[in-house]
């Protein structure tokens, strides 16, 4: 048994349209509905502004220092 949350649809004349994961199985399966009488906004899923990241300055950092790939990880060992 699995719970999914998820958004539906109910047309005018009153079907669901909802997605379900790819993982369940097709075929006849016996569900339980709850419906939250308050129905959503009609924007359910706003755009959302992109991450606002600080950077900062590393200042300590001999200039021989390097952080490629390379340098980290030994590819050439077996």
């Amino acid at each position: 048994m699995r719970t999914i949350e998820t958004t539906v649809t109910v047309t005018d004349d009153q079907q669901i349209i909802m997605t379900l994961p790819s993982d369940i199985m097709p075929g006849k399966h016996r569900v339980v509905l709850v419906i939250d009488e308050t129905p959503l906004p009609l924007d359910v899923n706003p755009v959302k502004p992109p991450l606002k990241l600080n950077v900062g300055e590393w200042k300590n950092w001999s200039s021989e220092c390097n952080f490629r790939r390379q340098d980290i990880y030994d590819d050439d060992r077996v």
